[in-house]
């Protein structure tokens, strides 16, 4: 099928282009038919010097500036971490020997300015005294990996929520449907019937048992070997998953605000492994209530933001959103190979199932509150939450598509996609919230760090010190 896409800003022929980035294509020059017809020979002017950029995800062309010797019929190469313009015809019947070499940072590092970081480092600094504050009620094993079950209900929710929720929400969600369109909608059919399942079958099931690894249950369901085979698979998972966590986050960050990438991920490792191992699973269920309150404070922030630059401001918005089919959700072919609704549906509710009934991390919330009421309520708000927060991330890509739609020059030309809200941090949010916003990128990834670190050591202690050391004491499982 055919689709007309937007004009180029003049006619191109016999001009080299290729592929740059995710979603750029560039045209060096070309014939713009201007002396189509005429004999000028040596008194032709020459050819466009203009290099083309057209965005595949906004449908915009741009002028990004000119190449110092215009040809056509010429090849674009990617080679030596730049593209190479091989020779060329620089008027009819003239060739050039030369070779043109085109270097371009695709990062878009931006001034961030002392009050930012300051505001970073003020955040950190929390963390860090909320960690020491926890450390003085850790007395054992039971206060470390259950809070002594003294977790209100709604900072069990929200700790839930924060442990759900990661940098690769914050940052690929908004960039997914800036690319497409509300496709994976649907998934949240998963994300609300779960945990009410969760409330009705699996919660009394684990309160009543007593555990403290969920995978106690599967040796007195199986056996032993099954039951530490599971422990261990779960451990994997999270060393795996808080890398993946922790490095997207990072590489975004210092692309965009110029902070080193190993900064980044020593600072979030660091200070996550400090207050962690200080106070327990405690800590990491306040922290975490901290950090879903500055993770939605940002993304309001930004999305509060983006109508003032857009003429027409929220009802432009939604306007150029409906007319390009951005809030499209329903797909509704049989095709099980595609991402039709009932795939996404289907798909991400077993996925979400997994999620709050086997993942330590999650069970664990559920049984550091007083009783089993106290942790369905804590679901509850859960529910409650799931719904407000994926329209936050869902408006937010479309936003974004709008604002680089009518601002194709605030695109950084080549950029990968994951990078389009940290962009829009570092041009366009003031001194000061900007900092705020990079905090919640932060706090997204250090809720899920947290949670991973404490449970995986909840795991490894409960499914294996303290099961082959049975007479260990307190004190050394601590």
């Amino acid at each position: 099928q055919w689709k007309r896409i937007s004009d180029a800003p003049h006619p191109v022929t016999s001009a080299p282009g290729l592929s740059y980035g995710q979603s750029h294509i560039l045209i060096f020059g070309g014939a713009t038919g201007d002396h189509l017809g005429q004999i000028l020979r040596d008194d032709h002017p020459g050819f466009s010097p203009n290099l083309l950029v057209y965005h595949t995800i906004t449908d915009t062309w741009l002028v990004q500036g000119e190449i110092p010797i215009s040809v056509v019929t010429a090849e674009a190469i990617a080679w030596g971490g730049g593209i190479a313009l091989t020779s060329g015809e620089i008027r009819p019947s003239r060739r050039t020997p030369k070779v043109q070499l085109l270097v371009h940072d695709t990062g878009a590092r931006a001034t961030f300015g002392a009050i930012n970081y300051v505001f970073i480092v003020v955040y950190m600094v929390g963390l860090v005294i909320m960690g020491l504050y926890f450390s003085k009620r850790e007395k054992g094993t039971d206060d470390y990996f259950l809070a002594g079950r003294r977790v209100p209900w709604w900072a069990s929710g929200l700790s839930v929520l924060g442990t759900g929720l990661s940098a690769l929400t914050y940052i690929s969600l908004p960039a997914l449907i800036y690319g497409t369109d509300w496709f994976p909608y649907p998934g949240y059919v998963g994300l609300i019937l779960v945990p009410i399942i969760t409330i009705y079958f699996y919660l009394p099931f684990f309160r009543r048992l007593n555990l403290v690894s969920a995978f106690e249950y599967l040796e007195k369901r199986f056996n032993l070997p099954v039951r530490l085979y599971g422990s261990a698979q779960f451990i994997i998972f999270q060393l795996f998953r808080i890398s993946i966590v922790m490095y997207l986050p990072a590489i975004v960050l210092s692309t965009i605000t110029g902070i080193n990438i190993y900064v980044c991920i020593l600072s979030m490792g660091l200070l996550s492994t400090f207050y962690t191992v200080l106070g327990g699973i405690e800590a990491v269920v306040w922290t975490d209530v901290v950090q879903v309150i500055i993770f939605f404070g940002g993304i309001i922030v930004a999305l509060v933001i983006i109508p003032f630059y857009v003429d027409g401001g929220v009802v432009e918005m939604f306007k150029m959103g409906m007319a390009d089919d951005k809030f499209r959700i329903l797909y509704l072919e049989w095709d099980i190979t595609a991402t039709t609704f009932w795939v996404v549906a289907v798909g991400g509710g077993f996925g979400t199932l997994i999620q709050y009934t086997a993942d330590q991390s999650m069970i664990q919330r559920y049984l550091t509150t007083k009783d089993e009421k106290a942790a369905a309520k804590g679901l509850w708000l859960n529910v409650a939450l799931t719904i407000p927060t994926g329209l936050l991330f869902y408006f937010m890509g479309t936003a974004l598509y709008v604002f680089y739609k009518t601002h194709p020059a605030s695109l950084n030309m080549g950029m990968q996609n994951d990078a389009i809200l940290p962009l829009f941090i570092s041009q366009k949010i003031p001194v000061g919230l900007a900092g705020f916003v990079i905090a919640a990128i932060f706090s997204a990834a250090m809720s899920s760090l947290d949670s991973g670190m404490n449970s995986m050591a909840t795991a490894f202690v409960t499914d294996f010190y303290r099961r082959f050391k049975p007479n260990a004491t307190e004190h050394s499982c601590l």
